[in-house]
C-alpha cells in the first residue's frame, strides 16, 4: 500500500481530526512510517492502533503513533515536517513502570533494541515486531546478539518475544548466562 493509502486509512479513523504520516529512515536503508494525529477527544495510542487494526492489514498497524494538540507550522504556515521528525526522535518513553528493565540482561537487550529500532520507548513487555522491527531489523538484532554472545542465538522465533520473556530464556541457558553478564559488565567499565 502506498503512503497515500496509509494516510487515508489513518485520517479516516473516528475522532481523528488531522493526521500526518511521515516516512523515516531506519537502519539498513529501510523506512518506517510514523503517524501523527490530532484527535477531537482524548484518545490513547493503543485505541488508535486498535481502530486502525480493524481497517488495515496487521503489518500496516504502526508501531509509533504520536498524539499532538497542534501540528507545528513554519513561518509560511506550512507543516513543519522537520519539527515532527524531532518530536518522534525525542519522544518520552510510552511504557509504565512495570515495563522497565530490572536485570542486566533486560537492560542490555533494551539498549540493543533502542539502537536497532532508533527509539527510546522500549519496554520489556513489548515485542520486537510491535515496536517496528521488520526482517532487516531482525537480521541486525541477530548480528548484535551473535557479537555480544559469541554464538548463535537460540532461534529467530525466540528473538521475537518480549524482552522479559527473552531475558528468561537467556537466563535459563547457563552458557549464555556465564557469557552475557560478564560481557555487559565489562563493556560498562
Amino acid at each position: 500500500m502506498e503512503l497515500e493509502g496509509v494516510f487515508a486509512a489513518f485520517s479516516n479513523l473516528p475522532n481523528v481530526e488531522e493526521a500526518v504520516v511521515l516516512a523515516r529512515e531506519r537502519s539498513f536503508g529501510t523506512k518506517e512510517l510514523i503517524r501523527f494525529a490530532r484527535c477531537s477527544k482524548p484518545m490513547s495510542r493503543d485505541d488508535l492502533r486498535a481502530q486502525l487494526a480493524d481497517t488495515v492489514q496487521d503489518f500496516m498497524v504502526p508501531a509509533q503513533i504520536f498524539l499532538v494538540d497542534t501540528f507545528p507550522l513554519k513561518a509560511s504556515g506550512k507543516l513543519d515536517r522537520a519539527a515532527l521528525q524531532d518530536l518522534a526522535l525525542n519522544a518520552a518513553p510510552s511504557h509504565d513502570a512495570n515495563d522497565e528493565p530490572t536485570t542486566e540482561v533486560e537492560k542490555t537487550l533494551v539498549r540493543i533494541w533502542q539502537d536497532i529500532l532508533r527509539r527510546q520507548d522500549i519496554g520489556i513487555t513489548k515485542d520486537f515486531q510491535f515496536l517496528g522491527g521488520d526482517s532487516l531489523a531482525m537480521m541486525e538484532l541477530v548480528l548484535k546478539l551473535e557479537e555480544l554472545m559469541g554464538s548463535d542465538p537460540a532461534s529467530i522465533a525466540v528473538l521475537l518475544r518480549p524482552i522479559d520473556m527473552l531475558s528468561t530464556t537467556l537466563l535459563s541457558n547457563r552458557l549464555i548466562l556465564n557469557q552475557i553478564i560478564p560481557l555487559v559488565l565489562q563493556r560498562r567499565c
